[in-house]
């Protein structure tokens, strides 16, 4: 697992899913191919220390299986037929907004679900642990990377 802090100011993590982050970092996931399917793992974190203000976990109404392209500073995304969706846009994208409290776990298909971490506000920063989960290929074993 890794410990994350997200600072006032400037803590915020852009919109994504773990799907993504396989073509755009290959390198680093080619062990874990291996060994594992990471296609659609799970994501995890612990909230340790939530932020006075923002730091919420955004889960959009979008798929990985149907959106697979981020446009415009990352806060459009296209899907395989050529439509936009403007995550800025909330009328146009359904989103669900978590703000979990000291303690609490949230476990999500990170894999498949665009999310975002929003902006950190206040004097605190947001401290979390977490990482990713998935299945071995031969389905007898639970991996779990950071």
């Amino acid at each position: 697992a890794t410990i994350k802090e997200m600072s006032p100011g400037d803590g915020v993590l852009k919109a994504h899913c773990g799907n993504f982050f396989h073509e755009e970092f290959p390198t680093f996931y080619v062990h874990l191919m291996e060994s594992s399917i990471i296609k659609n793992q799970m994501s995890y974190f612990v909230m340790l220390d939530p932020p006075e203000g923002g730091g919420e976990l955004t889960l959009y109404d979008l798929e990985w299986d149907n959106v697979k392209k981020r446009l415009h500073g990352d806060t459009v995304l296209e899907d395989d037929a050529g439509n936009q969706y403007d995550l800025l846009n909330e009328d146009e994208v359904q989103r669900k907004k978590l703000k979990p409290g000291p303690g609490d776990m949230i476990v999500f298909a990170g894999g498949q679900i665009w999310h975002k971490v929003e902006f950190v506000q206040g004097s605190r920063p947001r401290f979390t642990i977490g990482g990713f989960m998935s299945r071995s290929k031969d389905d007898k074993t639970l991996y779990f990377w950071s």
